[in-house]
């Protein structure tokens, strides 16, 4: 008879909820977030990036809560919301201050350096991408090398005329005239 009671009572009684863990939550939702991205369906994983980056703060996690933002700013910018991904990107860089993941960080300072330059903004995008090579993670990623030939030809345009920076993007071969005129042979 007891075995059939305890037997009753425990079907009966639902069993105690384990308290959900925000930070293994986070992880899987950033995890799906980037298979999301896999699919082109960047708009639903904002959406779990931005639940992930709840549930990192709730953790008390600020290394996790950075690299959420990293992504999260990596996914604006592919949208073209530039102005949101260096807003996302700039907190990022205020949460690596304090964790010890100079990969992480290194990435964030490319990403934020390809808003910059996407605002127009060379010379924040070239201090940038110094930022990041410092940290030593960049010097042989292409889009960091990319970018960084970017920032330079663009501020060489800002300065001294858009048809000079042009020229001055070809090899040195070139001999060219003040104002960055061809020399006709």
């Amino acid at each position: 008879m007891r075995a059939f009671f305890l037997l009753f009572l425990l079907s009966a009684c639902p069993a105690p909820e384990t308290a959900p863990d925000p930070r293994g939550e986070a992880l899987r939702l950033q995890s799906r977030a980037s298979d999301l991205v896999a699919q082109n369906r960047e708009e639903e994983a904002l959406h779990e990036l931005t639940h992930a980056l709840q549930l990192a703060r709730e953790a008390g996690d600020p290394a996790l809560q950075a690299a959420i933002l990293t992504k999260t700013g990596s996914v604006q910018l592919f949208l073209g919301d530039h102005g949101a991904a260096a807003a996302s990107l700039e907190t990022a860089l205020s949460l690596y201050a304090n964790a010890s993941d100079p990969k992480g960080e290194a990435l964030a300072w490319g990403r934020v350096a390809q808003a910059y330059v996407a605002m127009g903004a060379y010379d924040a995008a070239a201090g940038a991408l110094q930022k990041a090579r410092a940290l030593g993670h960049t010097e042989e990623d292409p889009a960091a090398n990319a970018v960084a030939e970017a920032v330079r030809m663009m501020q060489l345009a800002s300065q001294e005329g858009p048809s000079t920076a042009f020229l001055r993007s070809f090899d040195k071969k070139l001999d060219l005239l003040a104002g960055g005129r061809l020399m006709c042979w």
